[in-house]
């Protein structure tokens, strides 16, 4: 593998009938073809004291051998010889997360990566396998995402990813997520068609209701105000008593499916003077 610089070792060293003290000397090649390691050796000859070559000369599929020869301070000794092919390395595991970090119904599901440089430079693809519920799902293994409106609120998804490169593959990287609550859409609401009479009692007339993705069940929360003074106890959809003249009643409507609030709604009512009948 190319992940780490390629090193001979002297697993037996060479008798010297002398006993004189042994040094080594290198000669690398590269296919077939001697390689001169840069800054040391003689270039006529390729022989280097440089008992490893560095990780940017390595590439998968090259072959390498190395000859080694004694020295004792006067003679070289005979060579002797190793050979080797550098391997396919492996992918690192990818970094992976969903986005956005807690999916809802309307957003799917979506998967994040960030994949390291292959060592080789290998072209890196991904393999997926998705459960839903802790039972697998039927998808395809290029398939990265799940489309919106296929989880559920509630649901435990879960997929394991794998960075291949054509010949080996990394080890598994497993996401896991709960698809949380979507919020409620806006509610359409209509009060007073225009200034009333004094002792109107306004009431709130929904025109055009709240959804929910999920399909929960909705209930609205009011909150009324009179002269921008908030009413206490007023939290139905109708104003707690009748309006004198110019009073402003307002109120805000706010759907709610029981996790979630989704956006408030307001709408006012002003009482307007009503000018005296005419005299008998």
């Amino acid at each position: 593998m190319v992940t780490a610089p390629l090193k001979v070792l002297v697993k037996t060293p060479a008798p010297d009938a002398d006993r004189d003290p042994l040094k080594y000397r290198y000669r690398w090649l590269r296919n077939g073809s001697p390689v001169l390691l840069l800054g040391q050796g003689v270039p006529e000859t390729a022989w280097t004291e440089a008992n490893e070559v560095p990780v940017n000369l390595l590439a998968k599929g090259h072959r390498w051998e190395v000859e080694v020869q004694a020295f004792d301070g006067e003679v070289y000794g005979p060579s002797g010889r190793a050979e080797v092919v550098v391997a396919n390395s492996p992918p690192r595991p990818p970094r992976a997360s969903f986005a956005p970090e807690r999916p809802r119904r309307t957003d799917g599901l979506t998967v994040d990566m960030f994949q390291a440089p292959d060592a080789d430079g290998d072209t890196i693809r991904y393999r997926y396998a998705w459960t839903r519920n802790g039972q697998r799902f039927e998808a395809s293994p290029e398939q990265a995402q799940i489309p919106r409106g296929t989880p559920r609120k509630g649901e435990r998804w879960a997929v394991e990813v794998v960075a291949l490169d054509g010949e080996a593959e990394s080890p598994p990287v497993r996401l896991e997520t709960v698809i949380a609550d979507t919020a409620p859409s806006g509610v359409g609401l209509a009060l007073c068609d225009g200034p009333v009479q004094s002792g109107h009692v306004p009431e709130v007339r929904v025109t055009a209701p709240a959804t929910d993705a999920d399909g929960d069940p909705l209930t609205y929360r009011y909150e009324w105000t009179l002269n921008g003074q908030v009413v206490a106890g007023a939290t139905s959809a109708r104003f707690p008593r009748a309006l004198k003249k110019h009073d402003v009643a307002g109120v805000q409507v706010t759907p709610w499916d029981g996790e979630l609030a989704g956006q408030s709604s307001a709408a006012e009512c002003r009482a307007r003077n009503t000018p005296p009948t005419a005299p008998k």
